[in-house]
């Protein structure tokens, strides 16, 4: 196959353990995943891969499938993780040599073989939505790759602060994105990334972190908390579907405030003026969590049996029996039990640092959080 790609439409997607070639008619859609991916992932030239993901544009093979309509069985398929579960799609009428699925948020059919090493999406000739499912299905298969060599997939966002790597794990709305923004505003400071991270043991000990890209939402309120990144933010028509360039080519006009902003990582750094850096070594995990109360920020240390159950509920599909879902997975895959992800849990937390960190209501009135931050010891401002 690698003799007859096109470089101009198709590229390799690198992560830690697998290939992923992308193959597009429409290069505007490669050079979207490649500015949201990188530098988490690697590029490559078009050659063979672990799988091959083919972005297929084509509105009357779009409707020739939506005639088909949903499998008769009323199935439906895990297909993504996110932080508060599993997509779950509905099985179409198919052949029995593919899976077939809907997504019907952004109008794509996910049709997939059953080794799994091929994965065509199907949309119609209008709007960027596809973009999304097609970067999800790179993701997830990035996810699974990870998590067979041993990987954690931590609910949490993570910097360079100080030159120390900081994972900030939590649930929604536990404060993750408003602290990196804060973090961020630091001089020196890196963004890895905002929602999900890998991490992984070092043989030599300690451990080690790696972004996993996501759209990074930004709520109204976390905006208006730094009011010059919101100011660039309204006055910017940035937003997750589209690159940089798409963006500049288009008139610019001053945004109302949104309940949430949808960003790219690449986008979120280039608003803060940081790099984006693709892995560091981990030098402590904290659990923010907002308290309404007065104060600024109060890290404690945390035991290392209290710091794994943190952990454990920190990680993504944290309830899950298994870790990776559905519709990619490969039935000759093996899938994580939780007691092993538990145990790699009690060895991060005796390996690594952790802290739980209370942010009260003036927390992001501190002028030098960066340097709270890169120190690994109990703590009170």
């Amino acid at each position: 196959m690698s003799a007859r790609l096109d470089p101009s439409r198709s590229a390799r997607f690198l992560y830690p353990g697998v290939s992923i070639l992308v193959v597009s008619e429409s290069p505007g859609h490669l050079a979207w995943l490649a500015e949201f991916l990188c530098p988490d992932f690697a590029t490559a030239p078009p050659a063979d891969a672990d799988h091959t993901v083919i972005l297929d544009i084509d509105t009357a093979r779009y409707l020739d499938l939506w005639r088909r309509g949903p499998d008769p069985s009323g199935t439906w398929i895990d297909c993504f993780a996110l932080d508060s579960g599993a997509v779950r799609l509905p099985r179409w009428r198919s052949s029995p040599d593919e899976i077939v699925v809907f997504d019907g948020e952004y109008r794509v059919f996910c049709i997939v073989t059953p080794d799994r090493r091929t994965i065509r999406l199907v949309a119609p000739r209008f709007g960027l939505t596809m973009r999304n499912t097609l970067m999800r299905v790179v993701r997830e298969l990035a996810m699974i790759a990870a998590e067979r060599a041993g990987a954690l997939i931590v609910h949490g966002a993570a910097a360079l602060v100080g030159g120390a790597g900081l994972v900030f794990a939590g649930p929604k709305k536990a404060g993750k994105t408003t602290l990196l923004l804060h973090l961020l505003s630091r001089p020196g400071a890196a963004f890895v990334t905002n929602d999900r991270v890998a991490v992984t043991m070092e043989e030599a000990g300690g451990a080690a972190l790696r972004g996993m890209p996501t759209i990074v939402a930004v709520r109204e309120r976390t905006a208006r908390t730094f009011p010059a990144f919101d100011q660039r933010l309204r006055s910017s028509g940035f937003h997750a579907w589209s690159t940089l360039d798409e963006v500049a080519r288009r008139r610019r006009r001053q945004a109302p405030a949104q309940r949430v902003w949808a960003l790219s990582p690449t986008q979120l750094a280039t608003l803060l003026g940081v790099p984006r850096v693709a892995s560091a070594a981990l030098e402590s995990v904290l659990f923010p969590r907002v308290t309404g109360a007065r104060g600024g920020i109060e890290i404690r240390r945390l035991a290392p049996s209290e710091a794994s159950d943190r952990l454990r509920h920190a990680l993504f599909r944290a309830h899950a029996p298994t870790s990776p879902v559905g519709v990619l997975l490969a039935p000759s895959d093996e899938t994580t039990e939780r007691a092993t992800r538990d145990e790699l849990c009690r060895r991060l937390a005796d390996r690594v640092p952790c802290f739980d960190c209370a942010l009260g209501r003036e927390a992001y009135e501190e002028a030098d959080g960066a340097e709270l931050f890169a120190s690994p010891t109990t703590t009170t401002r």
